[in-house]
């Protein structure tokens, strides 16, 4: 080639431009992922977990505060008279068992020195009872209401109510959070939601109303069947007892 058009061809090349972001800040990094290994013990401590939710129905979560060890074995004490055991499991088996159960609601209470109190049968009002006097021990699990407002020049690209006056109107915005502390009879509740459980009556109680309401259907049906009767009985009585007294007269 010439000399001439090689320096014709080195000038007239294309230069592509530069990025303004550098390509190292466009990729995402990969983080390793490190693979856990594989831990014994956490896996029987699942596996005792998984036995405790599918076996009881009453579990509820409660936070261990500053309380001694002599309290809390009275407690022991005072809830194993009604069947009720306390459970400790760390908070990292806690949470992939409840993963494994749907109960993720529940993960977010596993947060520092908590424990659970199980137990086969519901017995919300004795747990209730025998926990109401030792302070150090707080049943989780509450239902939370935010509310945020915006007043309208806060608020871009939206439509925004307006009153004749033209005056934007603040906006209010409500945010419901439910985190359950108990799950009793596959049922998720809140703390307040395990004191109206407490509140309602046994079910002995109930079949007892049952059977005195159908004894007292069955008695009021009698009675009408032989209302009629009676009142026809009396009142021929009292026709008979009218004419011998006529008769007596005459």
């Amino acid at each position: 080639m010439h000399f001439e058009r090689q320096k014709l061809m080195a000038v007239t090349e294309y230069i592509s431009p530069k990025p303004a972001v550098q390509e190292e800040c466009l990729t995402p990094r990969t983080k390793a992922t490190e693979k856990e290994e594989d831990n014994p013990l956490k896996r029987l401590l699942v596996s005792q977990m998984n036995t405790v939710l599918q076996e009881c129905k009453m579990v509820a979560v409660f936070q261990r505060n500053s309380i001694g060890s002599e309290e809390l074995l009275l407690l022991r004490h005072k809830l194993l008279k009604h069947g009720i055991h306390i459970k400790h499991f760390p908070n990292k088996v806690v949470k992939t068992s409840l993963a494994q159960f749907h109960l993720q609601s529940m993960q977010q209470l596993f947060l520092g020195q908590t424990f659970l109190l199980v137990s086969h049968d519901v017995k919300v009002k004795e747990m209730l009872q025998s926990v109401r006097n030792v302070p150090q021990i707080v049943l989780l699990g509450k239902c939370q209401c935010r509310v945020y407002y915006y007043k309208p020049w806060q608020i871009h690209n939206i439509w925004i109510l307006t009153d004749k006056r033209n005056r934007g109107i603040i906006l209010f915005f409500f945010f419901f959070h439910l985190s359950s502390g108990a799950c009793i009879e596959s049922r998720l509740l809140s703390r307040q939601g395990v004191q109206a459980y407490a509140k309602l009556p046994t079910l002995e109680y109930l079949q007892s109303q049952v059977v005195g309401t159908l004894t007292l259907m069955a008695s009021q049906t009698s009675s009408l069947l032989t209302q009629h009767s009676t009142l026809l009985c009396a009142q021929l009585e009292q026709h008979i007892k009218e004419q011998s007294g006529g008769s007596k007269n005459s």
